[in-house]
Order: structure tokens, then C-alpha cells, then sequence
């Protein structure tokens, strides 16, 4: 390139603060020694308040080193004109709350001397001072890698910088360069204008060299830095040191010289940065970074002309290595050809163009204090993620001195993809249009190299000593770039979709679905839409509905219902992403055994069934267990079932019982710990007549109704045969005492009756009256006739029972084959409850009796008797043959006892709940009505809400709460599980607290679709113990 100058920034008291949208927390490491460092106590008296000049020479130095490790001893060279007294003080150079230092070794007033005056090599116009050393000091363990000023301060106050680096070795995230190659290149010490020499013309003076001008083909290490003695680390590097350790990202320094002589330490870190004016470089550090990029190592160039001279390093007099740096640029009068000579990378014999390392490289540049705006191109490019820049955007003062852009008449970089981020015009130093590039490329390794093609890119980062404004989108640009080193570029890879190994079939299972870049990092960005779908394509199958993603991940609930492997898909069309996941679909298992079975005749087979069912009460048809049948009943003649499978988790069988009262039947699988238990009753009914084979002739049925509303009947003793077209048969039924209702309540039935009136049917024509209780026959209209009874008496021990009418019902007209019934009405007191009768469970339900289904309500005939609750008798009166009615008999029951079987379980039979079901067992433990809220938290003032991490969770599982309070306190966390509990309501299963909560961010509705996804932090984790009980 040609003439350069040191641009001179100024310092402009205090600095803006920004804050940076979006930080990617993957950056931060909060036990990075640099967020550690930076937590220190700082200072701002590092900052020189009245600088040496390098006329005068009042406080001079450098050091023995560009780079020393923690217990390494790095010596000083000072002068100090005239000789006086000095001190030193260390700093270290970071964020430190904005003060920017951190003191680390003071020492002094210590014996100063004038040193020798530096002069030039009459050939190449090196500068090698050779001063004795002033001062050593070992570097403490404790010294965080940075970037180290020490501050020379002699008797009279004047002061001047000596800088240095201290290296740790540390695999930290992030490798920062610093520039002393370039730093030293633009040296002209002694800047007395009569005597010293650089690199350049421009600010060399005395006599002509081996280049032919001023200019010096070789520079030292081994003299101070003219002006303040800090290099350019203040004018292009400092920011980005700042704004990197404000940020708490993970860094470890070194220098071009480590990068020279330990390339292959690059390869230990995530990202290496390129800071500022980094121009100098030699073939090794471009090896290096070359080697690093194609093993993956991402590379940052945050500055411009970087890599454009090659150099090569030799050693000092006293023979100490890489102390002199060669740059004869001009390959004619360097002694070494070839490949190594030091000329412009991009130039042969070199020939290795530094856009194939950066993507873009130096153009041109613009006059000190003449920086340019940065125009963005390719906005929709991930680097601008949450920066909201659009294409044509201008970022203003960040584009200078010098720039790079991509040259289509070198060679790209290979890359996977490459974007040019901005194209920014300006008019060159020459008075020529030019325009400058920043970049972002892909390498086949995976490895991302950004380039921002401008030097005050940090100026936008931190504003220390510059005029130029900070930049928030800038800011986090950067920090998406960091963030994509670190975890990825956020450009979506697959969709991971992750799923049980294993389901049960018909039940819920969690499906979380993830975008993910190529380093399985989730893309917050992604913003597609995913559909599901499943091998499983049976109706019993659900799968979740379209949706998009929270922050790039979703969970969602599915159900399949095929059993044996299946696959789930996840897919977004339109974005060419799908995955695929294998799982195995397993049966239902069963939890609990029921046996259903009807009320037991003794001595005859009667059927019963057993039914598999999961915890839901679902039938689990895929039940392969085997069955085992036992009974109270041991006496001869009782007939088990054998061990038995179930078909589809069904199976009925048949059973005999012959004791009589109250046995149980047991069905169970002991390979499986399921049984079931059933009360199997014995009924029996004796009616006598008042002479020989009326009772033989007569069916009859006893009705009841119990508070639950539940409805049974039993069957008449003996087959009325003819009489009796449901041909129903009992036996004697028996009850010694009271029975206990459903609802808990007592009656006592089953008391001696003395009836001796005899029941009358009258068909005389044209008394007929419809009867409100014969339901059955509306529709048929019957006629009805009262009468009272003629004589007789009603008695029963105990309640009184009063006298009533007896209904008679006629013949429909037509049916000669119908049928006459006689009801009695027998009323107990009002404080009476009547209790509720079983039947056979096979037993046909006779529709020529009021009320529903055949089944007469004694309180729909509580007509005369307002309040009193009723019991029913029916006579049958059958015909005789040849169509004419039997005329009314006398019916005398002698003994009337009726035994009373009562059960809550609603249905035609009894079913018997499994001994071992859980559901039972859980609620008999204590309960509580705790869960109950006794002050409720409103969502406008958000007290305490919350959510939780997933609808349903198995035992073992992990369920996470997310919870807001407002303002930040504690809060506890009980977890109850509710059910019957005696009434209670709830079982108190965790408490947890109080725990620290805080309040969470607002959740804000999607502007397209409305959705509200909170996406808070989980504010409490717990995992579901073994014990649970499945519920809510």
C-alpha cells in the first residue's frame, strides 16, 4: 500500500452505554477468569496525565518481551532524561465498571539513569537501542491474560507506557491477537523528526537505507514506542478489549509473535481474533490461521489491512529470537526469494492473496477524521439477526482510515457460502471512488470467518478515545457472530425431533422438537411452521396440530395407538427440513381386574365376567395374563371356572355357588399382582297361599327404590308357568333384621304381615279410570278400576300399614292373550326409607309394569298417601282356558320376610372393584381441603402465576413450573392430588419452599398470529416419585 499515517484520536471524557438486545448467553461464562477479573476494584489511573515526548526523552522504556506467562520475569528499560528517580506501576487493561484498569504492581521511586542514545543501522535503518535493564519483576500467578500497560513516571510527573501481554495458555473460547508487528512497523523512535525510522517514508528521517529512501527494511523490539509508548493498542484495539470483557465473553491474549512461534495453539480455541491494524504479518501466523480455519477454528478480522505485508522475524544482537522484524518489500533487494520474501501477500512470488484467508482484502483508505457511514447489504443474512437493519442503512463514522472489499480479480476464499454484509462508497486519499466490503464466509471445515473490512468497527463497540457514537445494532451484530463461533450460526440445520424409545399404546407421550444448527445448538430465529405425522395412521392415533416453534423448540403431545415399531415425522415444508424418529409402540398394560357378576341362585350356574382394565379404566385388549377363580364357597358342588386368558381383556364364565348368605368370589393373576373380589348374594322367597296350589298359580314381584334412585326387583318363589309370562323363579329370601340403605340410612322391612282381605278384579264395563303409574301402557290406554277392599284386615309388626285401594287393570280391547295385574299398596311411615332390591342379572325386565323400563317408582303412586314411600306387590291373575278370567282370589301370606341387598354401584349386576386397585388404596390416605385457594392471585397485578412444563408427566418423570411473582419474593410450592378423600378433596403430596422467585418477563402476543408463549425460566423442578398415583 502506500503512505500511511498514525491517526491521532482523541479522548473524549466518559462513554455511552449500551445495551446489547439478545446477548447469546451461550457467550458468557460466568466462571471465566476474565468475568472473574473484571469484577475487581478499577481504576482510571492509568491514563497518563502528562506525557513524555521522545525530544526530550524525560521517561523512557520497553520491555524485554512483547509476551510473558504468569511466573515468567519480563525486564524493563528505562531512561530517563535527566536522571532522576521513577516509579512503575502496572496495569491490566479491561472494562472494570468503565473505569478500564486494573493495578497489579506498583513500585518505586527507584535510581534512574539516562540511557544511551538509539541510533540507526547505516544499511537497513534498524533501530536497536541496547539499554541496560532498569528494572525486573516476576509476573504473579494470580495475573489474568490482558493486555498489561506499565505506566514510567519520573520525579517531575512526566510518564510514558510500556506495553506488554500476559498469555495464560488457557483453551478459552476466544484467542485475541495484538497487533506488535504492525505497532512496531509504524515506529519512528526517536520521533525527534531527524532521526528516526520506521517501515515507512513517510515518517522516516536521516539518511537513505538499502530500500533507497528513508524508510528502514528491519525495526526492533528493543526500543520504546514513540509518542506515549503505547503502540496503536489505544487507537484501534482498546475498544474491542473493552466492550469483549464488559460482555463477560471468554478471552485469553497473545501476540503476533506467539501466533509465529506456537501457530498450533490457535487450534485449542473456538475463534481467533484479528484486532485493528493487524497489517504485518508473517508466513507462519498466515499458516496458522489458514490450519486453524480448516480444522474449524472460526477467525474474526476486526479491522482492515490485515495480513498485507509478509515479514519474517530474526534475532536481536544479544541473540535473543523474533526481536527484529524484516520487511524489505521489495523482493528484488531481499536476500531471501522465493515464498518468503517480504513483499504484499497478494503478489508473487508470495502469492497468497489475503481475500482467500478473509474474504475481502485492502483497497484504499480515506484521510484521518474522514471515516465514512457503513451501508448494510444483505440485511436478511444471519450476522443482522436482532440488529433490525434493513438493506441501504447507513451506520455512521465507522468506515475508515482504511478499508478492504472483495476483489473479484484475486481469488475467493473456498467457502460453503460467502455474503457480502455491507458495500459502503467513498472517495480514496488519491481523490478516487472506492467502496469497502464486510464479509462472512463458510469453510468446507464448518468454520465461519468474519471480516468487518473497516478499522473503527470496534468504534461502534466502545467509543474510548474516539468521537464516534456507539452502536447498538453493531453491538449486536457482533455479538451474533460471537455467539455463532461459539454455538453455531443460527441458520437452521434439521429439525431434531426427540421422542420416547418407548410408548404405551392409546396413552400420551411427550414429542420435543428442536431447530437446530449444525452444531445442534437450538436457532431462536427459526420462525417455520412443523407438521407432524405417523407411521400410525389408525384412527386411534393423534398427533399434534401445525405450530410453530418458541425461541426454535416446542413440545407437544402425541398418541399412538398401533402397537409394535411406528415412526414419528416432523416436518416443514417450506423450509425443506424433516426428521424422523423410531419408537416402539407397547400394549396398555393392565392395572386392575373387575369382576361383574348378577346376584347368585344357590345350586344353579350363573354367569359371570371379568373384565382387564388399565389405570383410566380403559379395557386393555392386549391383556395376556391368565385367570384364577376361588370362592368363600367350598362346599361340595361348587363349580370354579379353570384358569382361564381373556379374550381382548374380556372373558365370561359360568359359576355355581350352593351355600347360602353371603359368599365372595375371587378372580385373580398372581403373575401380574391383580385380583378382584365379588359379594355374591343368596335370595330366596316364600309366599303361601290361603289353600292348596294358589301359590302355584300366582307370580308376583316385590318392588323397591332407594334414596340413590337406584331400581331393582326380585323375582316370585315359584314358576307361575301360564300365569307368569316371564317365567321368573326364586327362592326364598331372608332378613333377619334391619338393612342398611345406600346413603347410610336404616329401615327395617321384612315384618310378619297377617293379610287376609281378598284382591278383587272387577271388568264391569264403564268404570274405567287411567291409572298415572302405568307407564308402560300409556300408549295403550288401559282402563282402571278402584275399589276399596271389601273386608279383611292389613297388619304389620311395627310401622302401621294402612289400608289402600286396589287397582285393578283391565284387559286391553283386543288382546286376548293379555294379562291382569292387581297391585297392592302397602305404606310405611314417613320417616321410613325404602331400601334397594337386586335381581338376577339375566332376568328379563317386564314391560307391563309402570314406569321406566318396565320398573315400577313407588313414589309415582304416592297419591292418596302424600310423603309416605311405598313398596309394591303385584298379583298376577292369569285367564282361564278358553278366555275367561279367574275370579278374584284370596291371597294369605302367612310369613313374609324380605332380606335386602343394598349397593352404590349403579347397573343391572354387581361389580366388584380389584382388591389391589390403586385408586382405592390412595383414597384411603389422609386427606385435606388445604387445596383450596383462600386468597387468588388476578392476572393484572400477576401476584403469583405460573405454568407448567408439560399437561401430563409419568411417575419418574421430570416437571418443571415456570412461576412470575410480582414484586421478586419467595414462594412455596404444594403439590396435592385430587380425589374423594373422604370428602376432603385433595392429598397433600410435596411442599417445597420458600423458594427465591422472580418476576418474569411480560408475555407479549405474535403480531400474525396471536400467540402468547411466555417463555419464562423454570422457576422449580421436581421429579415425580414412584408413589404417585396417577390423577390431576
Amino acid at each position: 500500500m502506500g503512505r500511511k499515517r498514525i491517526v491521532v484520536t482523541l479522548f473524549v471524557g466518559g462513554f455511552l452505554t449500551s445495551t446489547i438486545t439478545g446477548l447469546t448467553r451461550q457467550a458468557i461464562a460466568a466462571d471465566s477468569p476474565v468475568v472473574t477479573e473484571n469484577q475487581q476494584p478499577g481504576t482510571s489511573a492509568w491514563r497518563l496525565s502528562k506525557t513524555a515526548d521522545d525530544v526530550n526523552g524525560q521517561v523512557k522504556g520497553y520491555a524485554s518481551a512483547v509476551s510473558v506467562m504468569p511466573g515468567g520475569s519480563l525486564s524493563l528499560f528505562v531512561s530517563v532524561n535527566p536522571a532522576q528517580t521513577y516509579t512503575v506501576d502496572v496495569y491490566r487493561i479491561g472494562w472494570y465498571g468503565g473505569l478500564g484498569g486494573r493495578l497489579r504492581l506498583h513500585d518505586g521511586p527507584l535510581n534512574g539513569t539516562t540511557q544511551a542514545a538509539c541510533v540507526p543501522d547505516a544499511s537497513t535503518g534498524m533501530i536497536a537501542c541496547g539499554w541496560t535493564p532498569s528494572y525486573s519483576f516476576t509476573i504473579g500467578s494470580d495475573w489474568t491474560s490482558g493486555i498489561y500497560l506499565a505506566v514510567l513516571t519520573n520525579a517531575g510527573g512526566w510518564q510514558n507506557y510500556v506495553n506488554f501481554a500476559v498469555r495464560d495458555g488457557r483453551p478459552a473460547a476466544f484467542l485475541y491477537q495484538e497487533g506488535v508487528n504492525t505497532y512496531q512497523a509504524y515506529n519512528d523512535y526517536p520521533n525527534d523528526r531527524l532521526t528516526g525510522k520506521s517501515l515507512y517514508e513517510f515518517n522516516s528521517y536521516g539518511a537513505n537505507t538499502i530500500a533507497g529512501t528513508t524508510r528502514a527494511v528491519k525495526v526492533s523490539f528493543d526500543r520504546p514506542y514513540s509518542g506515549d509508548g503505547q503502540g496503536q493498542f489505544l487507537s484501534w484495539e482498546v475498544q474491542l478489549v473493552r466492550w469483549l470483557e464488559k460482555s463477560g465473553f471468554d478471552v485469553t491474549y497473545s501476540t503476533d509473535v506467539d501466533t509465529h512461534t506456537s501457530g498450533a495453539d490457535l487450534l485449542s480455541h473456538k475463534a481467533f481474533f484479528s484486532a485493528g491494524h493487524d497489517e504485518y504479518w508473517s508466513s507462519e501466523m498466515y499458516n496458522a490461521a489458514e490450519a486453524a480455519r480448516d480444522a474449524g477454528v472460526n477467525l474474526a478480522f476486526f479491522g482492515a489491512n490485515a495480513t498485507y505485508w509478509q515479514v519474517r522475524y530474526e534475532a536481536s544482537a544479544a541473540g535473543t529470537a523474533n526481536r527484529v522484524i524484516v520487511c524489505y518489500k521489495d523482493d528484488s533487494i531481499d536476500p531471501v526469494k522465493g515464498s518468503l520474501t517480504t513483499d504484499r501477500f497478494r503478489d508473487a512470488p508470495v502469492g497468497r492473496p489475503e481475500q482467500k484467508l478473509m474474504g475481502v482484502m485492502y483497497t484504499s483508505e480515506v484521510s484521518s477524521g474522514n471515516n465514512v457511514g457503513y451501508v448494510v447489504n444483505n440485511s436478511s443474512n444471519w450476522v443482522y439477526t436482532g440488529t433490525g437493519l434493513h438493506d441501504n442503512d447507513v451506520v455512521p463514522g465507522i468506515v475508515g482510515y482504511e478499508m478492504d472489499r472483495y476483489m473479484s480479480n484475486y481469488p475467493a476464499p473456498n467457502a460453503l457460502s460467502r455474503t457480502v454484509l455491507s458495500t459502503s462508497p467513498f472517495t480514496n486519499t488519491s481523490g478516487g471512488a472506492d467502496y469497502a466490503n464486510s464479509s462472512i464466509y463458510q469453510a468446507p471445515s464448518g468454520a465461519w470467518v468474519f471480516a468487518t473490512g473497516t478499522m473503527s468497527w470496534s468504534w461502534a463497540l466502545d467509543n474510548f478515545r474516539t468521537t464516534v457514537q456507539m452502536d447498538a445494532r453493531i453491538q449486536q451484530a457482533t455479538t451474533t457472530v460471537l455467539g455463532a463461533f461459539l454455538a453455531g450460526a443460527p441458520i437452521v440445520h434439521d429439525l431434531k425431533l426427540t421422542v420416547p424409545a418407548t410408548v404405551v399404546a392409546g396413552q400420551p407421550f411427550s414429542v420435543s422438537v428442536t431447530a437446530e444448527n449444525d452444531r445442534g445448538n437450538p436457532v431462536t430465529s427459526y420462525s417455520g411452521t412443523v407438521h407432524f405425522s405417523s407411521s400410525d395412521t389408525s384412527t386411534g392415533a393423534v398427533m399434534p396440530a401445525d405450530s410453530t416453534l418458541l425461541n426454535g423448540q416446542g413440545s407437544f403431545s402425541a398418541t399412538l395407538a398401533q402397537t409394535g415399531a411406528q415412526t414419528l415425522t416432523v416436518a416443514d415444508a417450506a423450509n425443506n427440513l424433516t426428521s424422523t424418529a423410531n419408537l416402539t409402540v407397547n400394549p396398555t398394560p393392565a392395572t386392575a381386574l373387575t369382576l361383574t357378576g348378577a346376584s347368585a341362585v344357590a345350586g344353579q350356574a350363573f354367569t359371570v365376567t371379568v373384565t382387564a382394565r388399565d389405570g383410566s379404566g380403559n379395557i386393555v385388549t392386549s391383556y395376556s395374563g391368565t385367570v384364577h377363580f376361588s370362592s368363600s364357597d367350598t362346599a361340595s358342588g361348587v363349580v370354579l371356572p379353570a384358569d382361564s386368558s381373556l379374550v381382548n381383556g374380556q372373558g365370561s364364565f359360568s359359576v355355581t355357588l350352593v351355600r347360602a348368605g353371603a359368599q365372595t368370589l375371587t378372580v385373580s393373576d398372581a403373575a401380574n399382582n391383580l385380583s378382584a373380589t365379588a359379594n355374591m348374594s343368596r335370595q330366596r322367597f316364600r309366599l303361601h297361599g290361603d289353600r292348596p296350589g294358589s301359590v302355584r298359580q300366582h307370580g308376583f314381584e316385590l318392588r323397591g327404590h332407594s334414596s340413590l334412585q337406584q331400581q331393582r326387583y326380585l323375582a316370585g318363589d315359584r314358576p307361575a308357568r301360564q300365569f307368569d309370562p316371564d317365567q321368573r323363579t326364586g327362592q326364598l329370601f331372608r332378613h333377619p333384621g334391619p338393612c342398611r340403605l345406600a346413603d347410610g340410612q336404616r329401615d327395617r322391612y321384612g315384618q310378619r304381615l297377617a293379610h287376609r282381605q281378598p284382591y278383587r278384579a272387577d271388568h264391569a264395563a264403564g268404570r274405567r279410570q287411567a291409572h298415572p303409574g302405568d307407564a308402560g301402557d300409556r300408549g295403550r290406554q288401559p282402563a282402571l278400576q278402584r275399589h276399596r277392599h271389601a273386608r279383611g284386615q292389613v297388619r304389620q309388626r311395627g310401622d302401621r300399614l294402612h289400608r289402600d285401594r286396589v287397582l285393578h287393570r283391565q284387559r286391553p280391547a283386543g288382546d286376548a292373550a293379555g294379562e291382569d295385574a292387581g297391585r297392592l299398596r302397602l305404606h310405611q311411615s314417613r320417616r321410613g326409607h325404602p331400601c334397594l332390591l337386586r335381581h338376577p342379572a339375566d332376568a328379563a325386565q317386564p314391560d307391563d309394569y309402570g314406569g321406566r323400563h318396565g320398573e315400577w317408582d313407588p313414589r309415582s303412586h304416592q297419591r292418596a298417601d302424600r310423603g309416605r314411600r311405598a313398596l309394591g306387590i303385584t298379583t298376577m291373575f292369569g285367564r282361564q282356558p278358553g278366555g275367561r278370567l279367574r275370579s278374584p282370589r284370596t291371597l294369605m301370606p302367612a310369613i313374609f320376610l324380605v332380606s335386602l341387598l343394598v349397593s352404590a354401584i349403579p347397573g343391572p349386576a354387581a361389580t366388584a372393584l380389584a382388591a389391589g386397585n390403586p385408586v382405592i388404596a390412595e383414597n384411603q390416605q389422609p386427606g385435606t381441603s388445604a387445596w383450596r385457594l383462600s386468597k387468588t392471585a388476578d392476572d393484572v397485578n400477576g401476584q403469583i402465576k405460573g405454568y407448567a412444563s408439560t399437561t401430563s408427566v409419568p411417575q419418574g418423570g421430570s416437571l418443571s413450573l415456570y412461576v412470575s411473582v410480582n414484586p421478586a419474593q419467595t414462594y412455596t410450592v404444594d403439590v396435592y392430588r385430587i380425589g374423594w378423600y373422604a370428602g376432603l378433596g385433595g392429598r397433600l403430596r410435596l411442599h417445597a419452599g420458600p423458594l427465591n422467585g422472580t418476576q418474569q418477563a411480560a408475555c407479549v402476543p405474535d403480531a400474525s398470529t396471536g400467540l402468547i408463549a411466555c417463555g419464562w425460566t423454570p422457576g422449580y423442578t421436581v421429579t415425580i416419585p414412584a408413589d404417585w398415583t396417577s390423577g390431576v
